[in-house]
């Protein structure tokens, strides 16, 4: 066992402390002492965000990292590009004097974003570190794989999701498209084979691309879930994302399924469901907030806790947390039952919604609107006569561990 430090930080406090860890060899060392990229450990989203100056200076070779990124920065604001807009400013130690300053930092789905307006021959040797990187954290190849995919999904007007064909692509490691356009071909054969409607899965689109000066049409499709799962199964077996692919693809379809027989599910695979459900609309949360005027981190955390008291009576997160009897480490979220999910749930979604139909301004106003709906969630739950959520029991199991049982039974 070998013990080292590493940096993390507390939305709740907005400090960036250095904390003691342990890997089990020397080979796990190489991911947290990398003297190039500097991350930081988010506690309250668990995740690690990454020094955005020094993945430019990396793939791009550069001298100046931050003058690339500066330039690369105005450019993508002017795109309308969000993944800039949704960058964090974290403390980090310098390269040079050892002191923390604040810097741009991205999480890995923004990264992924980010790195396509890069052109580097480092690109996928990069993707792979962050793969790594996010697989020593939580002991979970599967984080990084949804990230992956996810970064490149769309949702169209009426909520349905989908991918570009084009992005997939990229995603899956394939430099010409008349070679993947042969394993989209197998998958339409496959589609039609097994009864289902081509036309339902793979639409095809033109989009108009820009080649230096001139512009030119290219051929896409726009995928379903289904369409990048036959895609995915028809693949170059030999690539490794190809493999990841067929895990992540045929596990979001079973919590499909899931949702749609929510009622003969077990506990267990209610919470499952309900927690991916959070997860999504969590982030819908975060965007309305932010149109509202709710940007630094410290004040996103207030305001989710704003919520919290107002459905728990009182606690906020730390205090529900040690209700819980959790580890630092462990996310009340994960540890909670489908019926105290449900109600969260229904708090985040009634806020999101408010946020953004009534355009509310302002961080107290935006905190209030929290608080209230999180209050008549309550209210709501003691007129029918339930139990108030903390009172709930706590389960044994948390989610991450739900989840690989459930990736093993797929894999089996």
């Amino acid at each position: 066992m070998i013990i080292f430090f590493f940096f993390i930080f507390d939305e709740e406090t907005n400090t960036t402390v250095p904390v003691e860890a342990d890997v089990e060899n020397d080979e796990e060392l190489e991911f947290f002492f990398d003297d190039k990229v500097r991350k930081v450990w988010h506690k309250q989203e668990e995740e690690w965000y990454f020094s955005v100056v020094d993945v430019c200076q990396v793939l791009t070779d550069s001298a100046d990292g931050r003058k690339y990124w500066n330039k690369l920065k105005q450019r993508l604001k002017e795109e309308g590009n969000e993944s800039v807009t949704n960058c964090h400013q974290l403390k980090m130690k310098s390269h040079k004097d050892g002191k923390m300053y604040k810097t741009d930092a991205a999480n890995t789905e923004q990264l992924l974003r980010i790195i396509q307006s890069i052109p580097s021959k480092h690109t996928e040797s990069f993707k792979s570190w962050l793969g790594k990187c996010r697989t020593m954290t939580d002991n979970e190849e599967s984080s990084y794989t949804e990230t992956l995919f996810e970064a490149i999904k769309h949702v169209n007007e009426y909520g349905n999701e989908f991918w570009f064909a084009r992005e997939l692509q990229k995603a899956l490691e394939y430099t010409e498209w008349r070679n993947f356009s042969k394993v989209i071909d197998r998958a339409i054969n496959a589609c039609e084979n097994s009864g289902n409607s081509v036309a339902d899965h793979f639409v095809e689109i033109n989009k108009i691309v820009e080649a230096g000066a001139t512009s030119k049409p290219i051929d896409d499709y726009q995928l379903s879930r289904y369409a990048c799962y036959l895609i995915v199964q028809n693949g170059d077996s030999r690539k490794k994302v190809i493999a990841l692919g067929q895990t992540y693809f045929a596990v979001k379809t079973r919590q499909q399924e899931l949702i749609e027989n929510f009622d003969d599910l077990s506990e267990e695979k209610k919470r499952l469901a309900i927690r991916n459900e959070m997860r999504t609309h969590n982030k819908s949360l975060a965007e309305a907030a932010k149109m509202a005027g709710i940007s630094e981190p410290r004040d996103y955390a207030i305001f989710q806790n704003k919520g919290y008291q107002g459905l728990y009576g009182g606690l906020g997160r730390k205090e529900i947390h040690a209700r819980k009897g959790l580890k630092k480490s462990q996310d009340i979220l994960d540890y909670m039952g489908s019926t105290e999910l449900a109600a969260n749930l229904f708090r985040a979604t009634q806020t999101d919604e408010k946020l953004r139909k009534e355009k509310i301004l302002g961080k107290e106003v935006a905190n209030q609107t929290h608080y209230e709906i999180g209050r008549k969630v309550r209210q709501t739950i003691k007129e029918i006569g339930g139990t108030m959520p903390e009172d709930l029991p706590t389960p044994a199991k948390g989610i991450r561990q739900i989840e690989r049982e459930q990736k093993k039974e797929i894999e089996e």
